[in-house]
């Protein structure tokens, strides 16, 4: 029966695809893919709530602009005749 090859170092394998050696690697290799897509989606995930929480605070105070202008009569600076724009 002749001797089976590792299919990446071409070392003497006794009869398996892949020597131990180049199996431990993939393994490796395989687990850094997982940790590098886990903390992607992590750090997306925190882009995109961040964006959601921003989008919150403009809300709230667009919603505060406009209660104080209907129940006090406030008019925002950036509203007023003459002021910033």
């Amino acid at each position: 029966m002749p001797m089976k090859e590792c299919e990446y170092c071409k070392a003497d394998t006794g009869g398996a695809p892949i020597c131990s050696r180049c199996a431990d690697r993939q393994e490796s290799h395989r687990r850094a893919l997982e940790v590098d897509k886990r903390v992607r989606l992590a750090l997306v995930q925190d882009l995109v709530d961040s964006h959601a929480r921003a989008a919150r605070k403009e809300i709230v105070k667009a919603h505060w602009r406009l209660n104080n202008f209907l129940n006090r009569g406030i008019v925002p600076d950036d509203l007023k005749l003459g002021g910033p724009n």
